[in-house]
């Protein structure tokens, strides 16, 4: 779900349709503060980092497998797949990173930048004494 390009409506994708939801405060109506919502966007990052490393790690064991099937040794096949560094770095760079000057924004593209923005904002915005908070 994240490795396509937002085209002219992103909410067409499922993954910002979700953060949407997921940015709803459902106790005072609107929106949650962009001191709360930072905090969502790191925890889909991580989880997303996470998920791009399993799938690498997946690929390579099918790759493996595939080129056993065709009759090659373990330890030929194993040399012969994609590491799972190169499979990794290669979904990095297509979905996982901001995107290049000419390219389309991508899911992920836009959940670091609307983070970093949460986090100026988070960073910027003073706090309420405790003594006042109520």
């Amino acid at each position: 779900m994240f490795d396509h390009e937002l085209k002219a409506d992103e909410h067409e994708s499922g993954i910002m349709s979700a953060l949407a939801v997921l940015g709803l405060d459902t106790q005072k109506g609107g929106w949650t503060a962009a001191t709360n919502y930072t905090p969502i966007l790191s925890a889909m990052v991580t989880v997303v980092r996470a998920l791009v490393v399993y799938s690498a790690y997946k690929k390579r064991e099918d790759e493996v497998q595939r080129l056993r099937q065709e009759g090659r040794e373990e330890h030929d096949a194993k040399a012969e797949a994609p590491s799972v560094y190169a499979l990794v770095r290669g979904m990095v760079h297509a979905f996982m990173t901001l995107t290049r000057y000419d390219g389309e924004p991508t899911p992920m593209n836009r959940i670091l930048r609307l983070r970093t923005y949460g986090f100026r904002i988070r960073f910027d915005t003073m706090a309420i004494p405790a003594s006042l908070a109520g």
